[in-house]
Formats: structure tokens, sequence, C-alpha cells
């Protein structure tokens, strides 16, 4: 009986020496595993493609790849499950200092030579035949290309994390790369038809919004190819908001842009019910991370673009909102 006591012992102490194995080899090549927070600048929200919440929704999905002395560079996904960042791949972290790089959406074919220049790829409107197209007017059909800073730095969050298998935890804060415009479409009283909105296109006077290129992961900063485009169009269908008094606030069309770091005109042209409306934005500038919400009103023969331009959060009800004549 004694005999037996200790063989089943001896069994189960060489099971958990096995079981513990694993992780004490994992140690003895002098790695360990990148664990990860991760949330949205404070001033402006996320949203499903212009996402939407305070923060990421369970099951989103983030993109890393880091860089550094003995590290391969290689895209891997981490997707949120409660309060955990988690990934089928992750991340191993050895004693040299490794720097993070975050972007979303994480479904991005990131190349070796974008993770060398610290990028990712990106594309605002589809290019068709020459024109960057948008299908629809919610924004839904593109991406909100974001990138992620360390919300720990002293600097204030203005540069990649680092981490190391002595400090393997980031908090990584995401900020977004593209402008947003919205626009509150409504009737005038003197429009008698239906209302219904078939095409918008925004073209800028003097800088390229729309085409492909490539966005730092270090600044947020978008670079486009040569066959970027000043003009971005949107195609569906979608009714105006109807004439009242005061007038509605409802958003009718959204669209993310190439950010405008100097000031000029913008040309929208609306074709609604058939009929072509034009009217100029004077003197924008369109920042990243920042969604500028404008009032258009038509009327029988003709579109008037409010002077004075709402800048608000990436969400209704943002503290940061100010408006500008």
């Amino acid at each position: 009986m004694i005999k037996k006591l200790f063989h089943d012992i001896l069994l189960l102490s060489l099971f958990f020496m096995w079981g513990c194995s694993g992780n004490a080899s994992r140690n003895d090549t002098g790695e360990s595993e990148l664990r990860i927070s991760a949330g949205l600048s404070n001033a402006y929200g996320v949203t499903k493609s212009i996402i939407t919440s305070e923060g990421f929704d369970n099951g989103s999905d983030i993109g890393i790849y880091v860089s550094g002395e003995g590290y391969t560079a290689e895209a891997v996904s981490y997707n949120k499950n409660g309060d955990q960042w988690e990934s089928d791949d992750p991340v191993l972290l050895t004693k040299s200092v490794a720097t993070i790089y975050g972007y979303y959406p994480s479904n991005i074919v990131v190349t070796q030579e974008n993770m060398a220049a610290c990028e990712i790829p990106v594309s605002v409107g589809n290019n068709e035949k020459g024109q960057y197209m948008v299908g629809g007017f919610d924004g839904s059909m593109q991406s909100d290309y974001m990138y992620a800073l360390c919300s720990d730095d002293p600097a204030g969050g203005q540069s990649p994390a680092r981490a190391s298998k002595t400090a393997p935890k980031v908090n990584l804060i995401f900020y977004h790369g593209l402008s947003c415009i919205s626009l509150i479409i409504n009737k005038g009283e003197s429009y008698g038809s239906a209302g219904k909105l078939t095409s918008l296109a925004l073209t800028a006077s003097l800088d390229s919004i729309a085409g492909e290129g490539t966005m730092s992961l270090e600044n947020g900063e978008i670079s486009l190819g040569s066959n970027s485009s000043g003009t971005i169009r949107m195609t569906g269908e979608v009714n105006m908001n109807s004439y009242s008094d005061p007038s509605s606030d409802e958003i009718t069309a959204r669209v993310m842009v190439v950010p405008l770091e100097q000031s000029q005109d913008v040309k929208m042209i609306l074709k609604i019910d058939g009929v072509e409306y034009s009217g100029t934005i004077n003197s924008a500038i369109w920042q990243a991370g920042k969604n500028y919400e404008y009032k258009i009103t038509v009327g029988g023969e003709s579109m008037e673009i409010d002077s004075s331009v709402k800048i608000k959060g990436w969400q209704s009800g943002d503290p940061s909102e100010v408006n500008v004549e």
C-alpha cells in the first residue's frame, strides 16, 4: 500500500513538472507575451466604420506589429475579449526593447515594406476609372483608419509604445487619421419635390482629399500617391430632411476624407430629384480626428450652406463641440 502511494505521488509530481515545462521553456528562451490595453483618444470616439462608442466593443480587432533588435516584423491581430486583448499568435518579447505599432482596422494587408517604414496602406474612396467613389451616404463603406500611441508617454502620448520582457504591458490610445464631414441637408420652405439625394461630390481647390497611399503609425500623417484626387463622390439614395422651423439637425450624409491642412475652398455638388445644386465651403481646414458638421438648405432653384460650422467629436454629445463662423 505504501509502495503504491509512493508510486502515485511520484507520477503526480512528474505530471506537474511536465505541465510547467512549457512555461519554463518560454522563460528559458527569454520571452514573455505582449499584454495590451487599448482605448480611444479622449476627444473623439470610434464607429463601426465611423465607430460610435467611447471605446472598442467586445469582439473588436486591432492590428499590431513590432520592430527592434532581434524581432521579426509580422502583423498580428488582437481581439478584445472582455477586459483582455488576446491573439492566437501573440507577440513574444525578449530583453530587447520593441517598438509597438498599433492600427485599425486589423484586416489591412500590411507588407514588409510597410512595416519597415512604420506605416499602413490606406485607401480613401474606391478608384473607379479615375474617380474616387463611396457607396451610400452613412460612411459605413469606408475604413476608419487609426494609429496607436502610448498613453503613458511623458511627452503626452505622442510616440509609439515600447515594451520588453521585463515591461510587457502597453497602454495604447488610438487616434483617427481621417477627417469626418457630416452634412445636414434640409428642404427649404419653397422646395416642393420628394427630396431624394442620389449623388454628392466634394472637391477641394488645392489638395487631394481621396486616393490611395500610406499612413504613418508614428504620427498619423497620410501620404497619397500620384493618382490621388481633390474630389470624392458619394452615390446612393437618401431623403433630405423635411422643412421645419427650427430646421432639423439630423445628419443626412457623412464621409471621411484626407485632412486639409491649409485653408482652401471646397465645392459641393448635390444631385437631388435629378437636379444638380452647387455651393462652396469657404476657407475649409479639416484636421484629422475631427468631425465638421455643415447645415445645407435646398430651395426650389438653389442651395445655401450655413456660414457656421460645428466642429465636434465623432459621436453626438461630445463635450469638445465648438461653433466656428
